[in-house]
């Protein structure tokens, strides 16, 4: 590793680390380091604010931003919380909203509000870029921000494994596994398994810039995945409903049109009652198209009881561009009256064998034949 890379690798160390503590003293813990864990890296990045009546007139950007599972006396606590650097100088982030390529927070020098910031991402080249306004005591600058690519960690890792494991058993790859996913991806974050599972994860938590990374590295060699498609629709989101003319953001909404499954707006989640196995019942994410099919054995809209408090959802439907084996096989045949085409996969694995036709009339889609075999 050269000079560059160790200084920039240390300097990411550190601004993880002081976000951590800045969590930390979020919930008053002031004599003690708490044992913690992020829990979703939102932000972390470098760049420019720029006077916006001025352009010689510049600081040097630092900002991080994440949600941290801090674990005080036994007790865990989830935390946002950011840190923002302008020319060395630090600022604390409060009142933060981010999701969906947007981000949002107050600033505060010491217990003082003195300004605020507000930013979109947008994907420029192979780089994603946050660009906004930053107001500080009074004046306005305009803010470039650079995402730093930052690796899932091994002890971060075993924790999302194991979430996304126990929210899908049905998994083949957790299935594999079994019982000892956490422990076995924490000494192997490296495995390919442990990979696969961490980018299925991913693709219902991509407002996590872990995920980001980790979805960019397999667009390198698949860039035609949906699930790449789909990241640059979701990073570029806020920042396309503020410049829809943006060449960028019209090519992107060409996109949408020829496969409207990697808009989350064209999605549904669903209760999936396997035939004949109401125990089974689990809540998946589907395309709009493939609603009524579900709809006519007994799937009903939203999710399922017992999954209602949970953050994340799977969705199917997408699973299959993330290398994902099952024991699954789904079949289907569209007639569609445009060029418009849609895939519907389902990832349900019972002894059931059903064969289910449908006929349904859409603007987009007639005649859907589905046969499913395993549920």
């Amino acid at each position: 590793m050269d000079k560059k890379s160790k200084i920039a690798a240390i300097s990411l160390i550190v601004v993880v680390f002081a976000v951590t503590i800045a969590a930390a003293e979020e919930i008053g813990s002031v004599r003690t380091i708490p044992k913690s864990v992020i829990h979703k890296l939102g932000v972390i990045g470098r760049g420019l604010a720029i006077n916006s009546s001025d352009a010689s007139d510049f600081k040097l950007a630092v900002i991080g931003i994440a949600t941290v599972r801090v674990n005080l006396l036994g007790e865990e606590e989830n935390v946002t919380a950011g840190l923002l650097w302008l020319d060395g100088e630090k600022y604390k982030l409060k009142n933060i909203n981010i999701g969906n390529g947007s981000a949002t927070a107050d600033v505060y020098k010491n217990d003082t509000k003195v300004g605020s910031i507000a930013t979109s991402s947008v994907t420029k080249g192979d780089q994603i870029v946050w660009q906004g306004t930053l107001n500080l005591n009074g004046a306005d600058w305009n803010l470039y921000i650079i995402e730093i690519e930052r690796k899932i960690k091994a002890e971060e890792l075993k924790d999302k494994v194991s979430d996304y494991c126990e929210e899908n058993p049905q998994d083949s790859r957790c299935q594999a596994l079994g019982s000892r996913v956490r422990d076995y991806c924490e000494d192997n974050p490296d495995d390919e398994r442990c990979q696969n599972i961490f980018r299925a994860y991913c693709v219902n938590n991509l407002d996590d810039s872990r995920c980001r990374h980790a979805i960019k590295e397999r667009c390198e060699d698949a860039p035609n995945a949906t699930i790449c498609q789909r990241l640059e629709v979701k990073v570029a989101k806020r920042f396309c409903e503020e410049n829809p003319s943006d060449e960028r953001c019209v090519r992107i909404r060409q996109t949408i049109a020829r496969h409207p499954l990697i808009d989350e707006d064209k999605l549904v989640t669903i209760c999936h009652i396997p035939p004949g196995n109401l125990s089974a019942a689990h809540t998946i994410t589907i395309g709009k198209p493939a609603l009524p099919a579900h709809l006519a054995h007994n799937d009903t809209i939203g999710p399922c009881e017992d999954d209602e408090d949970d953050d994340e959802t799977t969705t199917t439907t997408l699973q299959n561009q993330t290398n994902q084996t099952t024991t699954t096989q789904v079949t289907t045949t569209v007639n569609a009256t445009t060029s418009t085409s849609v895939n519907a996969t389902t990832s349900t694995t019972t002894n059931t064998t059903t064969t289910t036709s449908v006929n349904s009339t859409t603007t987009t889609t007639a005649n859907v034949t589905t046969t499913t075999t395993g549920g």
